[in-house]
């Protein structure tokens, strides 16, 4: 039986041809040392034979859905890492990016590259047949298959590449392991442990590819990135940094609480921000320790201590995880913003962090009346999942104290653009984080949303802020349990 290569043999002479022009020797040597994108081929190029493949075969334009059932019919197991390489930028008609994706991966395989590396290659693949009778694979479009071109199998070549493809990515993982480990300071206690924090971070690492392979492809709103939570379970970070707690032991009604009463009439900006007009103090991180709480009460008295005084002082969190445990607080284990404030209240006032600094665990209390900086009388809570009211309160008042939900992953690795996740809870609260402005993006369909001081360090978020979703049905809780005090 005749193979392909033999009829070609048997028709056209052994010789390199481009364009259906022998090639001479100088030639040879031009085409065999320059990089496969500039060589030239028989019959035109792999680009043109890529345009007539696609644009024959989807005549019309591709969706960005289609395009994507496309990838993940075609490539299975790997269709991440294609939409990775290949990211949809042209929404409308997503062709002119199968062209380069067949290009690249159709018909630039490994049986092709080899070939135009070999002294002895002869003929381009895709010489064009016009024998009549002559019967080829229908997926050929009446070409001879690149298989058949060769005098010999590259399976080997296949395996060899995976091989090293293996090794390239491994490398890679551990290169990316040791950083991780000398950027965050991570030291493991054991060689086993080292293995199984390695084995979580992996698998937090592909969580974040894959949902930043998705947000290219315009199907999330935010991205996210590796940070030094990386090596902890999903349970454990929840567990280690999640401290909001509603106490069931003490009873609030007896606090001196009152409720916020939006003004009649009032036109709030568009925009506000107010670290901008300084009453926000620098982003600060809690630690290993529950105590969220603590650090949105005292970003919310710094603000109004600064609205009173002009004098933006730091406060003391390390006083709240210490003493205010007769209040209902739970030092590393979680407390309530409102109890801060009665405690505040009746304590006389709050340390400077200066004279009272963080230490994030539990210890005796110290607290020095002579290095008072703020104090407050009470306390203001917002209408219950009121975000008309919350937004009125940001404009009017300053930075309030909120609580929400942030128990998902996505939180935990979230590094910038505005934070909408549907599978927030608006009544299951678990961290307490402090309301400094709000906004909108976008001009068509702009999208509005609140800026958010976390207390996880710069290195988390937006340099230790979020932007989240707003006037999206109280989404993650923001506006269930939002308050600031009075001073």
């Amino acid at each position: 039986m005749l193979t392909s290569l033999e009829f070609l043999l048997f028709f056209e002479p052994w010789v390199p041809v481009i364009d259906n022009t022998i090639v001479k020797d100088q030639l040879i040597e031009i085409v065999k040392n320059t990089s496969f994108p500039l060589k030239p081929l028989v019959n035109g190029t792999l680009t043109e034979e890529a345009i007539f493949y696609v644009y024959e075969a989807w005549v019309k334009p591709i969706t960005l859905s289609f395009y994507l059932e496309i990838i993940l019919f075609t490539f299975r197991a790997n269709a991440f890492k294609m939409m990775e390489r290949y990211p949809p930028i042209e929404v409308d008609d997503l062709r002119p990016l199968k062209c380069q994706m067949a290009i690249q991966w159709v018909l630039a395989c490994l049986t092709r590259i080899y070939a135009r590396q070999a002294a002895s290659y002869s003929h381009v693949f895709g010489f064009p047949l016009d024998f009549d009778g002559w019967e080829n694979e229908t997926f050929c479009d009446h070409h001879v298959c690149h298989a058949d071109e060769l005098p010999y199998t590259f399976e080997s070549v296949w395996v060899n590449f995976a091989d090293a493809g293996k090794r390239v990515a491994m490398k890679q993982l551990n290169d990316s392991w040791t950083l991780f480990k000398r950027i965050f300071k991570k030291e493991y206690a054991s060689k086993e442990e080292e293995i199984v924090r390695r084995t979580i971070w992996e698998k937090n690492l592909a969580k974040i590819r894959k949902h930043n392979l998705e947000s290219d492809m315009g199907l999330h709103s935010y991205t996210m990135e590796m940070n030094r939570f990386g090596d902890l379970t999903h349970e454990e970070f929840k567990k280690q940094m999640n401290g909001f707690k509603i106490s069931t032991n003490v009873d609030q009604s007896k606090y001196d609480r009152h409720m916020f009463l939006a003004p009649s009439n009032v036109v709030i900006p568009d925009q506000v921000d107010w670290r901008k007009e300084g009453y926000v103090t620098p982003v600060k991180d809690q630690g290993q320790c529950g105590s969220c709480w603590a650090f949105s009460a005292t970003g919310s008295l710094e603000g109004q201590t600064f609205a009173k005084t002009k004098t933006l002082p730091s406060l003391s969190e390390q006083q709240l995880v210490d003493c205010s445990s007769k209040f209902g607080n739970e030092g590393c284990d979680g407390g309530l913003m409102n109890n801060a404030f009665e405690y505040i209240k009746q304590n006389n006032g709050i340390d400077s962090e200066k004279s009272y600094p963080y230490q994030a665990y539990d210890g005796k209390c110290r607290f020095k009346p002579e290095d008072v900086a703020a104090t407050d009388i009470g306390f203001v809570y917002v209408k219950e999942k009121n975000e008309t009211d919350l937004t009125i309160a940001i404009a009017t008042v300053g930075p309030i104290s909120v609580a929400i939900d942030a128990s998902q992953d996505s939180f935990q690795f979230y590094s910038g653009g505005i934070y909408n996740e549907p599978m927030c809870s608006s009544t299951d609260l678990d961290h307490g984080v402090l309301a400094v402005g709000y906004g909108s993006e976008g001009k068509k369909h702009p999208t509005d949303y609140y800026i958010v001081k976390n207390s996880w360090g710069e290195g988390w978020g937006d340099g230790g802020y979020i932007l989240m979703l707003r006037n999206s049905n109280n989404q993650c809780g923001i506006a269930t349990m939002a308050s600031y005090p009075l001073v």
